[in-house]
């Protein structure tokens, strides 16, 4: 008999969230305790991905909006990452998205692929190595990034 929700603690959520993302990347753990996925470490170019990052937009000022009218809440920005804007990116989780362009919509309506891991960026050879549950080519070289953090790998 259930008695009805569990409260967890932080520790017991991050745990969690760590299990979740290991089985996705190396799978559930067999018997033995080995792990069914094998995950692909890929190195591309910075040039052949597109890595985008949402942000609230600043709002314009009370004095740029017509009479009358007021500001219309929380807009979206997506910006583009690219050289030294991905270092700080390591031990990332990125949305592989199927967008057709890099504009906040699109980005937000886009389907999600999957997701990668940022293992490495190397500056000095422009290049970034994720860890993919698949090989190239992945589904699409649009990449998104948030918040999501994972140095389990």
């Amino acid at each position: 008999m259930s008695t009805g929700a569990v409260a967890r603690t932080d520790a017991d959520r991050a745990a969690a969230h760590a299990v979740r993302l290991r089985n996705y990347f190396y799978g559930q753990p067999s018997a033995g305790g080995a792990a069914q996925l094998s995950p692909h470490s890929v190195e591309v170019g910075f040039d052949a991905v597109e890595v985008y990052r949402l942000s609230e937009a600043p709002p314009a000022p009370a004095t740029a909006l017509p009479l009358g009218t007021e500001f219309a809440g929380e807009q979206l920005l997506a910006t583009r990452l690219v050289g030294g804007q991905l270092a700080p990116l390591v031990h990332s989780l990125l949305a592989v998205v199927r967008s057709p362009s890099g504009s906040c919509d699109d980005l937000l309506a886009a389907p999600l692929a999957g997701v990668v891991l940022v293992s490495a960026v190397d500056l000095e050879r422009q290049r970034i190595t994720l860890l993919s549950p698949s090989p190239l080519p992945l589904p699409s070289m649009t990449l998104l990034a948030g918040s999501l953090r994972w140095s389990g790998a």
